[in-house]
C-alpha cells in the first residue's frame, strides 16, 4: 500500500511540474528525440521532422521569447542534422542511454511515447527517493516528504523536461541505494549489481556524470576506510 501511495504521489507531482509555465523542451531535446525515433525504426527524414515537431511543440514562447513561429521552428530544427557541426552532434551520439530507454515506449505509442517514457523515468525517480529515505532510517511519512521535496526543488523541474536529466537522476539514486545496501551488508550481490548497473547506465546516459559519480563514491569509500570497523563493504564500493 505504501508504494502505491509513493507512485501516485510521484505521478501527481510529476504532472504538476510538467504542466507549469516553463517549456518542456530545450534545443537538446531535438537530438535525443531524433535518436530515439531512429533507434525505434523511423527513417532519418521522418525522425528529423518528428523530433523537430516534438521540440518546437514543447516550447513556451512567452518564457523563451522565441521570435520563431511553430512552422519556422520546425523547418529550422529539421535542417539541423545537415547544418550542425559533426563535433556538436557527437555530443549526443555519445549519450545513447536516454534515447534507448525510450525506444519501447516509442514503438508502442509512437512519438508520444518519448514523453511517456520520460514521465515513467521521472516517476521512478520519486520512488527511488522514497526507497533511499527508508533505507536511511526515515519513517514512511518522512519518505513521502522527501519525495515531495524532490519534485518541488529544481530536481523536479529537470526531471520533468524532455532531457537526459531524468534518467541521469534515476541512475544517481539507484547508485546511492546500491551503496547504502552494500554498506549495510544487505543483499550484497544484488546491491553490487545495482551499483555497477547504475554507474554503467549513467555513463551511457551522460558519460561525464557517470564518471564523476563513480569517482566521488570511490573517493568517499577510500576516505572512510581508516575509521571503518569493517573494510569489506567500503572496498566493494570503491572497487565497483
Amino acid at each position: 500500500m505504501f508504494f502505491i501511495i509513493v507512485v501516485l504521489l510521484g505521478s501527481a507531482l510529476w504532472m504538476l511540474r510538467w504542466s507549469g509555465a516553463a517549456s518542456t523542451t530545450t534545443p537538446d531535446t531535438f537530438w535525443y528525440a531524433r535518436d530515439a525515433l531512429r533507434y525505434a525504426g523511423h527513417s532519418s527524414a521522418d525522425a528529423d521532422l518528428t523530433a523537430a515537431k516534438i521540440t518546437c511543440g514543447g516550447v513556451n514562447p512567452d518564457v523563451t521569447r522565441s521570435e520563431l513561429t511553430y512552422a519556422e521552428c520546425v523547418r529550422y530544427r529539421t535542417r539541423l542534422p545537415a547544418t550542425a557541426p559533426d563535433r556538436f552532434q557527437r555530443i549526443f551520439t555519445s549519450r545513447p542511454g536516454y534515447p534507448l530507454l525510450t525506444v519501447p515506449f516509442v514503438r508502442v505509442m509512437g512519438p508520444a511515447g518519448f514523453a511517456a517514457a520520460t514521465a515513467a523515468l521521472g516517476v521512478a525517480c520519486g520512488v527511488a527517493v522514497a526507497v533511499l529515505a527508508l533505507l536511511l532510517g526515515l519513517r514512511p511519512v518522512q519518505a513521502l516528504i522527501a519525495e515531495t521535496l524532490f519534485y518541488l526543488l529544481p530536481t523536479g523541474l529537470w526531471g520533468t523536461r524532455l532531457l537526459a536529466e531524468a534518467p541521469m537522476l534515476l541512475c544517481l539514486l539507484a547508485a546511492l541505494i546500491g551503496t547504502v545496501l552494500l554498506l549495510r551488508g544487505s543483499a550484497v550481490k544484488a546491491a553490487a549489481a545495482l551499483l555497477a548497473g547504475a554507474l554503467a547506465l549513467c555513463c551511457a546516459v551522460k558519460p561525464a556524470n557517470g564518471v564523476a559519480l563513480a569517482a566521488v563514491l570511490a573517493a568517499g569509500a577510500l576516505l572512510a576506510l581508516p575509521r571503518a570497523s569493517s573494510r569489506r563493504p567500503l572496498l566493494l564500493v570503491a572497487g565497483i
